[in-house]
């Protein structure tokens, strides 16, 4: 395909809706996307313009139409309405998936609120190897602060998907051993022929990677315990699988990647980019 392309369109409507966000950053960008494509093709489409637009997508909200996985099954032409940059969800319940999420309390766990904040910004992160689904939950924590976040991320391509579990933990509590276990692998990490390693990321905190035994189903757990100085602050555990990453099936049927969907440098770069 040419790189120009010599229909013109009336961009006032962009202009506009992007006008309105600037003078309300808060609010929402709407744009009647039928009123675009009936104006015309766009007339000039350079490759690094539309890597700038994706890049600066995660940023600006605004209306788009994407396929979703509800229940189990693809819903052929039909979609649902999310922000720019946002990312959908497969439309499962949130306290089936987040039921035995690390950091789980009792009772409920809401949809969406700060751990749709939280996905957004991680998967914002991971660069090109973008997520194309995200289920969100959280919890208050049990000390009545803070709160227990989760985002589950989903990868799919023909007729098969991959997940990464992301939780965050504001308030996380140690048993009072020495070396704590967030600075060294335990015999629980290296349980079952996996392995393990620890390192401390400079002025950041501590990071923990947990990989599969050789020969195993693909999974890498990252944890990252932020730290100021000797204090304690949000926990982050990313649990990248190559198929589901908790108890509830793979969304729209889909069977097992099999693979990692995105690296571990990737992962770990987004995780420690975390507030």
């Amino acid at each position: 395909m040419s790189d120009e392309l010599h229909d013109t369109i009336d961009d006032t409507g962009l202009r506009t809706a992007f006008d309105g966000y600037r003078a309300d950053p808060g609010g929402d960008v709407r744009i009647d996307a039928a009123a675009i494509a009936g104006a015309g093709r766009t007339r000039v489409r350079r490759n690094r313009a539309v890597g700038g637009v994706a890049g600066v997508a995660v940023l600006v909200a605004g209306a788009v139409t994407v396929p979703a996985l509800f229940g189990g099954h693809d819903r052929a032409g039909q979609g649902i309405t999310v922000a720019a940059g946002g990312l959908p969800s497969t439309g499962r319940n949130a306290s089936d998936l987040f039921a035995e999420a690390k950091g789980k309390q009792e009772g409920d766990v809401k949809a969406g609120g700060d751990g749709a904040k939280l996905g957004a910004t991680f998967a914002a992160g991971l660069g090109g190897a973008q997520p194309g689904y995200l289920d969100a939950g959280w919890q208050p924590a049990k000390s009545g602060t803070g709160s227990v976040r989760w985002a589950l991320l989903t990868w799919a391509k023909d007729g098969k998907a991959a997940e990464g579990l992301l939780s965050a933990d504001d308030h996380p509590v140690f048993i009072a051993v020495f070396p704590p276990p967030y600075r060294t692998c335990t015999e629980a990490d290296k349980n079952g022929g996996r392995t393990c390693e620890v390192r401390e990321v400079a002025g950041k905190g501590w990071l923990k990677i947990v990989h599969s035994k050789t020969g195993d189903p693909a999974k890498v757990t990252a944890t990252f315990l932020r730290m100021d100085g000797k204090k304690i602050g949000t926990q982050y555990a990313f649990a990248l699988s190559g198929g589901a990453a908790t108890k509830v099936p793979l969304a729209g049927g889909r069977t097992e990647l099999g693979a990692l969907p995105v690296s571990e440098n990737a992962v770990t770069d987004a995780l420690t980019a975390l507030p």
